[in-house]
C-alpha cells in the first residue's frame, strides 16, 4: 500500500503535492522543491506504514545531535557497527595480527575478547583505543591495516 502511495507522490504536481502536505497535517507548505517535498512526503508515508525509529535510536540520534540541549556527541556517531565476520588486520612491529569479529565480541588468536582495546593492549602491551588500533577511528595507522567482511 504505502508503495503505491510513494509511487504515485513521484507523479504528483507541486499544486497537488502541497494539498497533500496540508492533507497529512503538516500545515501550510514549505518553500522547498517539488522533488524534496515529494521524498518528505514519502518518508511520512512509509513511517505511518511500517513504524517509525526505536526509542533507543531516536534517543541515540538525538544524543548525536545535542538536541536534548547537550553539545553534540560526535564521538557516539562512530560507535562500532562491525558485522560479525569481519576480520580486521593490522601490522605491529613486522607481525601481522588478525581479528575476526563476532556477535558479541572479538576473537584474536583462538581466544574471545569483549572489546578491540583489549585486544590492542595484548598486541602492544600499552593502553590503546581499540577502534583506533585497528584503524577504525580518526586517523587510520600506516598502511598496515587491512580490513575485510568474511
Amino acid at each position: 500500500m504505502a508503495s503505491i502511495a510513494i509511487e504515485k507522490l513521484k507523479a504528483c504536481s507541486f499544486p497537488e503535492l502541497q494539498r497533500t502536505w496540508r492533507d497529512e497535517g503538516f500545515g501550510k507548505p514549505p518553500k522547498i522543491r517539488r522533488r524534496l517535498m515529494a521524498s518528505i512526503l514519502a518518508h511520512h508515508i512509509q513511517t505511518k506504514a511500517n513504524g517509525g525509529l526505536t526509542k533507543d535510536l531516536s534517543r541515540r540520534l538525538r544524543d548525536i545531535a545535542g538536541i536534548d540541549g547537550a553539545k553534540p556527541n560526535l564521538s557516539r556517531l562512530i560507535e562500532l557497527r562491525i558485522k560479525p565476520g569481519t576480520r580486521l588486520h593490522r601490522t605491529w612491529k613486522g607481525e601481522l595480527h588478525e581479528v575476526t569479529a563476532l556477535e558479541t565480541g572479538f576473537v584474536y588468536r583462538g581466544k574471545t575478547y569483549a572489546s578491540l582495546s583489549v585486544i590492542a593492549r595484548e598486541v602492544t602491551g600499552t593502553r590503546w583505543s581499540g577502534p583506533t588500533f585497528f584503524g577504525l577511528k580518526g586517523d587510520p595507522p600506516p598502511a598496515t591495516l587491512q580490513a575485510s567482511e568474511g
